[in-house]
């Protein structure tokens, strides 16, 4: 067995021509981290067996149908970044009462704990 690897370099415009090289090299599997990868290796296929790792609901982002029996040939792992980051805020704000929460950018949740002072409070959560 060989793992194969492809990088983009941080330029997304490169995904497809990556998931069709590894296509035509008939794969056993390709493996993405991230949707834009993930997205890539969906077009490029509908045979060849795809598992993703996203931070995001796959269903609502149109990977899957439906999370149970996601269809086709992909299927992943949510680490449900986006349902998750409230609750860690809470959990933070819990555990260090002078911790300060901040909602920014619709749906980007960011923490800024101070264990030893108190930061003021300049958000709240979502």
């Amino acid at each position: 067995m060989a793992i194969v690897y492809r990088f983009a370099e941080n330029q997304d415009e490169r995904l497809p021509a990556l998931a069709a090289e590894l296509v035509s090299r008939r794969v056993a599997v390709i493996a993405t981290a991230g949707t834009p990868p993930t997205f890539a290796a969906k077009a490029a296929t509908t045979t060849l067996p795809v598992v993703f790792l996203v931070g995001d609901d796959p269903a609502r982002l149109g990977l899957v149908t439906n999370l149970s029996r996601p269809g086709g040939n992909i299927t992943g792992v949510n680490i449900l970044n986006s349902e998750l980051a409230g609750k860690r805020l809470r959990t933070c704000a819990e555990r260090w009462s002078d911790c300060a929460l901040e909602h920014v950018r619709g749906d980007s949740l960011h923490a800024d704990c101070s264990i030893g002072g108190s930061a003021p409070t300049t958000g709240g959560l979502s």
